[in-house]
């Protein structure tokens, strides 16, 4: 069984990479670690950690989001260290050449059109 989430950020579609619709100079651009982990950049910065999957992202009508390359999403619950309260997911692309623990569990993330005539859906993510 999978679970499905809507993924609350909105993209603009960029060539093949989704850029995050923020109004944060330079934006902020999606991108898998290489251990599968889904990553963005921070605000202000362009920079990516080494080996990170940049392209390849693709948003399809009706929402589905995915990575070319892979077998799709998986939650995997978050170090403790990383939880603040309650029990927290970390997404991450399902690579495979990677192992994931027996606790993940398949998602599927939708995305929603954005209007960019409304502006930025956010000043920026963090």
């Amino acid at each position: 069984m999978s679970l499905m989430i809507a993924l609350l950020a909105y993209f603009s579609k960029v060539a093949d990479d989704p850029i995050k619709d923020t109004e944060v100079p330079g934006g902020q651009m999606l991108y898998v670690e290489p251990l599968g982990a889904l990553g963005y950049t921070e605000a202000h910065s362009d920079e990516i950690p080494p080996g990170a999957i940049v392209g390849g992202f693709a948003a399809y009508e009706g929402g589905e989001f995915l990575l070319s390359g892979t077998s799709g999403w998986l939650a995997c619950p978050a170090s403790t260290a990383q939880q603040s309260s309650g029990q927290e997911y970390q997404i991450f692309a399902q690579l495979e050449q990677v192992s994931f623990p027996e606790d993940c569990f398949p998602i599927e993330i939708l995305t929603v059109d954005w209007d960019q005539s409304q502006g930025p859906a956010a000043w920026e993510y963090t």
